[in-house]
């Protein structure tokens, strides 16, 4: 319970700080998106649910054991999505190096849509397909965006739901929620 209060509170300070040093406008969908679901934490070291989805190649939860993973998931139409475009580009580049890591966006969206949202955004990530019960699965019914990052045991390190409208305050909630987990789990590989 600790932890949770510590949670909410150390995230209201981010998005104050972030207020008074840029005045980003912050209203009450970002602040609530950002904080997302209080149950995110009681996923942390529950196996990922299985899952397939297509694109390039079929990929499934054998297909990531031993790698640290990262996976985005999203619709074209959550604006907390849209906003956090460039935030998982950052992300994508900064960790493809590593040989023990996997990034997965996956969507139920429309081939086309895709397609289009790609093009948009210019998302430089691969994107694989999913239907909509497998990702309700996949993120345990907590709805759009969802993150997980998964341990090379096939366990969650961390799950976060929801997101912030603005794409400056999504780039520094990514940045602060997991580019350290990754750094800390990608040395141990």
């Amino acid at each position: 319970m600790h932890k949770i209060i510590l949670f909410f509170l150390l995230n209201f300070l981010v998005i104050v700080s972030l207020k008074a040093q840029k005045d980003i406008k912050i209203d009450k969908e970002s602040l609530y998106g950002f904080l997302g679901d209080i149950d995110d934490s009681l996923k942390a070291n529950l196996p990922l649910p299985n899952f397939c989805v297509t694109g390039n190649k079929l990929l499934t939860n054998d297909s990531l054991q031993g790698y640290v993973t990262f996976i985005d998931l999203w619709v074209s139409h959550c604006s907390p999505c849209v906003a956090e475009c460039y935030a998982m580009n950052l992300l994508y580049n900064k960790f493809k190096g590593y040989p023990k890591f996997k990034f997965i966006s996956i969507t139920p969206d429309t081939d086309k849509t895709i397609k289009e949202f790609v093009a948009e955004h210019n998302l430089q990530f691969p994107i694989y397909r999913i239907t909509k019960e497998n990702s309700l699965k996949l993120n345990m019914g907590s709805g759009f965006p969802t993150k997980i990052l998964v341990r090379a045991d096939g366990k969650i390190e961390k799950f976060v739901s929801g997101g912030a409208t603005d794409s400056e305050i999504a780039n520094e909630i990514i940045k602060q929620a997991f580019y350290s987990k990754l750094d800390f789990l990608l040395v141990q590989h």
